[in-house]
């Protein structure tokens, strides 16, 4: 149960994590910080889409969780918590995950639904120009 899980974790994945996609990205990335990782490499290893793999490393980005490296094409990411005690938590969180995994994966599909932030999805405009029923 999630609830054996150090406080610790407990908080970084519940203030920090919104998907089981989303960690996997940050544990990936943390294992390699040179060279930085591109999407295409990211999308390539977890098998998921490249746009997919972008959006998880630029929600991590904005959650100073990752850094992008400057001036580079296409876009290479690395592990750079904002702080060490971030650090130590995805330190511990990476160590717990794979004999933790379900009580982990529990924990994240667990948190309360942001209301504001489910709202807001549901009017996201989609790139591929799906039936708007007009």
């Amino acid at each position: 149960m999630a609830e054996k899980l150090p406080p610790t974790v407990v908080r970084f994945v519940t203030e920090c994590i919104h998907s089981v996609e989303q960690l996997e990205v940050l544990l990936l990335v943390r294992t390699r910080t040179s060279p930085p990782w591109t999407a295409e490499e990211v999308s390539r290893e977890l098998r998921t889409t490249p746009d997919a793999a972008t959006s998880r490393l630029e929600d991590l980005t904005a959650r100073k969780l990752l850094h992008v490296a400057p001036g580079t094409s296409p876009k290479q990411y690395d592990f750079a918590p904002s702080d060490a005690d971030t650090r130590t938590a995805i330190d511990l969180l990476a160590a717990l995950y794979p004999a933790r995994r379900y009580s982990i994966i529990e924990l994240i599909f667990s948190r309360p639904v942001d209301p504001i932030r489910a709202f807001a999805d549901a009017f996201r405009l989609r790139k591929d120009g799906g039936n708007d029923d007009r």
